[in-house]
């Protein structure tokens, strides 16, 4: 149903050099927020917590005005925490030392969720699942911290120390993690990143030192690279039971790398070649996961341009669209490419806007996703005119999933109109009292058709019972709904006109 309402409100109506398109009621727009290395927060350890939060509240205050809805919040890069942790230890990248608490004290991650939810913005906590110790200074990590006491989970890789998720007890360890974010903290999501096992290469410091493990766990395996697959299965099933056991309206995805298995080696898989894949590189069944129905959405990091010959962005479009499940397909967009010197999408800035047009075109594609958030500053290519003034000029509701919750919650009993000053007002409206909603204001005016499909007549998305509005006409007809938490809109409304 919320598709057949996003093609017809995707029209083409080409004036100037932007062009006159109306976006969809329903998409995701979601950035990603990397804390590994200070890349995109804190922009270095040495902030203080005022600096912190400061620059955190400039970055989400952007994106807003960006028309982004949804951010996928870095809260565990290297078995650390961004977020108060009994398990494990802060993150150095946080405070400059690991285990260090920042001071004056706060929580990053609870910061986040107030400041984001104000926005109207969804958080999706993200994990690193199998990074340990992320260099080869192991002197500095805490003494607390789960390699120096589990020695015998971990084995070395290049210059990392990376969990092996062939031994139980780490899969058991990791769900014990992610489970306590859920409990915790009034997250929208939880989201996990394309490491899984790593590709091996032919220097001996790039092998998978797993042999052992899996004599020891094989059991019916008779094939070492089956049973790394069925170990990311069992962590991947384990995570997603007991994220919905705890939380049922908690989402949880992944963003994979966005090449399962090529055509030519199964009829299942994408028309790529030569680069690697999920499957066979990094042993992670991504397409058995969505099939399933284990994850509620992917977000496959689809980085790649229209000319690329190996691995076309337009061919791997049309496999995540074929291969959805019915469940969420948002694609990942390089945004930091448009500032890469010698980039495809650098030289033809145009490019993200095509793929952006291309992936709304598709069925079961539902969104986009955007690395990473410092990749904005700057405005490279006057990117973010496009989304501000074409893409995403109209707010957009990130889009329900029905096998999570299909039920409309109760609309809004009353609204009314107080003027301040000239045409200054506060449109105000009695909360929902059944459960805790946000709520979707629509100002139709301008001879404008009465719809509440048409995305130009949204005014706002907003969590609060109250907003203002500096251009209040005589004619203007305001109309409230509400929405729960996985975005069901109310079917009953209120609405006044301004007389």
């Amino acid at each position: 149903m919320y598709k057949s309402i996003l093609a017809l409100a995707f029209v083409f109506t080409f004036s100037g050099i932007f062009g006159q398109e109306v976006p969809p009621k329903y998409e995701f727009r979601g950035f990603w927020i990397c804390t590994k290395n200070n890349l995109d927060w804190p922009s270095s350890h040495k902030l203080s917590t005022q600096e912190q939060k400061a620059e955190m509240i400039a970055i989400l205050d952007r994106q807003q005005a960006n028309g982004m809805n949804a951010v996928f919040f870095q809260v565990r890069a290297a078995a650390d925490a961004f977020y108060k942790s009994d398990i494990e230890p802060w993150s150095q990248w946080l405070t400059g030392k690991q285990g260090g608490a920042p001071s004056p004290y706060y929580d990053p991650l609870q910061f986040v969720i107030e400041e984001a939810h104000k926005r109207n913005m969804e958080v999706h906590a993200w994990f690193n699942l199998f990074r340990g110790v992320s260099h080869d200074r192991f002197s500095d990590i805490h003494k607390e911290h789960v390699s120096r006491k589990e020695k015998s989970w971990f084995y070395k890789f290049e210059n990392s120390l990376l969990f092996n998720p062939g031994v139980p007890e780490v899969r058991e360890y990791i769900n014990k993690v992610v489970v306590d974010v859920v409990d915790r903290y009034d997250v929208d999501g939880i989201h996990l990143d394309d490491y899984f096992y790593p590709q091996e290469g032919r220097d001996k410091d790039k092998k998978i030192d797993d042999k052992k493990i899996y004599k020891e766990y094989r059991k019916d395996f008779h094939d070492i690279e089956d049973w790394r697959r069925h170990n990311i299965d069992e962590l991947i099933k384990g995570l997603s039971d007991s994220i919905k056991t705890h939380k049922a309206y908690v989402k949880f995805g992944i963003s994979p790398f966005p090449i399962w298995r090529h055509e030519h080696k199964d009829k299942e898989g994408s028309m790529t070649q030569r680069a690697q894949t999920s499957y066979d590189g990094l042993y992670a069944d991504t397409r058995k996961w969505i099939k399933e129905g284990w994850v509620d959405y992917m977000a496959p990091q689809l980085y790649w341009s229209t000319m690329h010959k190996n691995a076309n962005y337009n061919h791997l479009l049309n496999w995540w669209d074929k291969n959805a499940f019915q469940r969420h397909v948002y694609i990942g967009h390089a945004y930091y490419k448009l500032s890469e010197e010698g980039a495809f999408m650098n030289e033809y800035p145009e490019e993200l806007t095509y793929q952006l047009r291309a992936a709304r075109k598709k069925t079961n594609i539902y969104g986009d996703a955007f690395y990473r958030a410092a990749s904005f500053n700057g405005n490279p290519k006057h990117m973010e005119d496009t989304l501000r003034q074409v893409m995403y000029k109209t707010p957009a509701i990130v889009p329900p999933m029905p096998w999570i919750d299909s039920i409309a919650p109760a609309g809004p009993a009353r609204v009314w109109v107080d003027f301040y000053e000239g045409n200054f007002a506060r449109i105000a409206w009695e909360p929902v009292e059944e459960e805790e909603c946000k709520y979707v204001v629509y100002k139709i005016n301008n001879g404008r058709r009465l719809s509440l499909e048409n995305p130009e007549n949204i005014f706002a998305i907003t969590s609060y019972t109250e907003i203002e509005d500096e251009k209040v006409e005589k004619g203007d007809l305001y109309i409230v709904t509400s929405l729960d938490r996985l975005n069901n809109e109310s079917l009953e409304f209120v609405g006044i006109v301004v007389k």
